[in-house]
């Protein structure tokens, strides 16, 4: 499970590398990565990855939840919000464009989705954390982590 971002962006994703992680995972007939793979991905884009129980146990409120789906009716979407228990506890009970935030990848760049992302609780929570500990808000590694994503998304697919 990804974590908050790191203190620095990240470098940009290899996509021929992310290509073959999806394309071993297809070979061996899953359409998920492991977590070995999940985890070299997103080194790959500077982000941390929370593997076991007890790792994501230990910073609950870090949790925030990204991702990429391939859709029929729209292409890759890109959608972000909290993660973890939040995420349970968020999606019934907030407004739309609350708990999480969804585009297409091919008509979004990393500021317009961190626009985006800048209206849900996940975003307002990061802040707040960030503000509590004296630290800078957390856009810079937030807009790195989507513009990976986002160039993820606009690479070739590997099957």
């Amino acid at each position: 499970m990804p974590q908050s971002p790191s203190s620095t962006p990240g470098p940009a994703p290899d996509p021929a590398a992310a290509a073959a992680l999806f394309r071993q995972a297809a070979a061996q007939g899953r359409d998920t990565l492991d977590d070995g793979e999940l985890r070299s991905l997103l080194a790959g884009a500077g982000i941390a990855f929370a593997a076991t129980a007890a790792q994501r146990e230990s910073a609950p409120e870090d949790l925030l939840r990204i991702g990429l789906d391939a859709t029929r009716e729209f292409g890759m979407v890109i959608g972000a919000g909290s993660g973890g228990l939040d995420a349970e506890l968020a999606e019934g009970s907030f407004t739309r464009d609350r708990a999480h935030v969804y585009a297409a990848a091919e008509l979004t760049d990393a500021d317009d989705f961190l626009a985006l992302f800048r209206r849900t609780f996940g975003y307002r929570k990061f802040c707040a954390r960030a503000r509590r500990e004296g630290a800078p808000l957390p856009d810079a590694q937030l807009a790195a982590a989507f513009e990976a994503l986002l160039a993820l998304a606009a690479a070739p697919s590997p099957r």
